[in-house]
């Protein structure tokens, strides 16, 4: 549900790189070993138990939120957020260091307090979501971007000057943040999907560093690294949000014309915040006609759809119809999402694809439904995305590997002596391919149902030293 109003939240993190024909990436494959002396420990990804502190690190994120130079907002500094832009462009070997040094010093004392709190042993950024509804969310997400931004800059500064505990430290950083962001029982959707966005930022924030002289190997580190975002436990907590944000639903028999009314109210204010003020809920609230209308909708579809028969409606008023309606609707459209999230891919993506479909069909469910419903699809497709990445990467860390210890490219996978993953999207090995003598392929092939960025090649080539 949450998804639906703040999926652009997600989508302003996520890596909108346009492919580069016929590769997605080139990848500068310089050897180094997985325990080599220059390797980080196994869990310096991973904030070890050993270096957590007891306490929440709620406030101390709330703070370094405060302390922020805004990006954006009522408070933008526009001629900021310009510099900032143009060096998340640039890459580590290629960085203005003047423009990154001076972008880090405005953000120093949020990321140092970010990453005090990173190491905090209750890590869920709790919202008062039930209470105050969908609003409550914004305190924390939009500054979360920022700071994971902000991160990825230090980062690639820290990397371009050779400084890799200070690399280490802050990739780790955005790791436990975008941990931390959905670890609490009350996270909805669109919290894993921003926490899946971060994450994906981590990662990116660890290619970006392939082509430096001297980055340490990665592979026991990243193989320590889990996001641990359960879709169906982000779904099931949605429903709960239901009971905070369109109470009226809760008891239908107390349905009346001022509550009706209510509840449109509170159905425009959710629109409204999805950028879709004339949503078609919103009208109903000064559309006799379409209210009429919606009450024919209802008795057919509880008719259709439940155990209710004709003289249990008669006996209803017609708010009280209407309000059983887009109760049970929504109700029967979530327990299909929760059937749909412990299904396998890809069998899952082509039961997400067909649910996206049909909640367009008003036959199948109430307008609430339309209005409400996230997508599936791209929900069960961001997360998968996100381990996808992250399994690539514990791939190239083993090649890397590979070629420090004997001086080429293996032919084939198989002849990798580290463990590797398989592809989270089609439960086989990732594509590889042998191109030259120091060129090859990585590939996570298409699979039915993702876009084209969530699949993925790229070109390795050995760098010389």
């Amino acid at each position: 549900m949450l998804a639906a109003l703040l999926i652009s939240a997600a989508a302003l993190l996520a890596d909108a790189e346009p492919a580069e024909n016929p590769f997605d990436r080139t990848i500068q494959l310089r050897p180094a070993l997985a325990d080599g002396a220059n390797a980080p420990h196994p869990l310096a990804l991973a904030v070890p138990t050993y270096d957590r502190v007891q306490g929440d690190a709620t406030p101390i994120y709330s703070q370094a939120f405060l302390m922020l130079p805004r990006t954006y907002g009522d408070d933008l500094d526009e001629s900021f957020a310009d510099q900032v832009n143009t060096a998340l462009e640039q890459e580590p070997g290629d960085l203005d260091r003047d423009l990154h040094r001076m972008i880090a010093k405005r953000y120093e004392s949020s990321l140092d307090l970010a990453s005090v709190a990173s190491r905090r042993s209750q890590a869920g950024m709790h919202t008062t979501v039930r209470e105050f509804g969908v609003a409550a969310l914004l305190p924390q997400l939009n500054p979360a971007r920022e700071v994971a931004n902000a991160l990825r800059l230090r980062a690639n500064l820290a990397a371009d000057e050779g400084r890799w505990d200070d690399w280490l430290s802050d990739v780790t950083t955005m790791i436990r943040l975008s941990q931390q962001i959905a670890d609490h029982d009350d996270a909805v959707l669109v919290e894993g999907l921003v926490a899946a966005a971060i994450g994906g930022l981590a990662l990116d924030t660890i290619h970006k560093a392939d082509s430096v002289p001297d980055r340490p190997n990665l592979y026991w580190s990243l193989l320590a690294v889990d996001f641990d975002l359960d879709l169906l436990a982000l779904l099931q907590a949605e429903t709960l949000w239901i009971e905070a944000s369109l109470p009226e639903l809760a008891d239908p028999e107390a349905m009346t014309a001022d509550r009706f009314v209510s509840l449109l109210a509170r159905v425009n204010e959710l629109t409204e915040f999805a950028g879709d003020g004339a949503g078609p809920l919103a009208r109903m609230a000064s559309n006799t006609a379409t209210t009429a209308f919606m009450l024919a909708q209802a008795r057919a579809w509880l008719l259709e759809n439940t155990d209710f028969v004709e003289a249990d409606l008669d006996a209803m008023s017609p708010f009280e119809v209407i309000a059983h309606y887009l109760g049970e609707s929504v109700d029967q459209a979530y327990a299909e999402l929760f059937r749909i999230t412990l299904m396998p891919l890809p069998e899952a993506i082509d039961a997400a694809e067909a649910f996206d479909e049909r909640i367009q069909d008003p036959s199948y469910g109430s307008l609430l439904v339309q209005v409400l419903m996230p997508s599936v699809t791209r929900a069960r497709v961001s997360l998968v995305r996100l381990d996808r990445e992250r399994d690539g990467l514990i791939v190239i860390e083993a090649l890397r590997d590979h070629v420090a210890r004997f001086d080429e490219l293996p032919d084939t996978l198989d002849a990798v002596e580290l463990p590797l993953p398989r592809d989270p999207g089609t439960g086989e090995p990732f594509g590889y391919e042998r191109l030259g003598e120091n060129e090859a392929v990585l590939r996570a092939e298409h699979v039915d149902g993702f876009r084209d960025r969530d699949s993925w090649t790229w070109k390795l080539e050995v760098a010389g030293e």
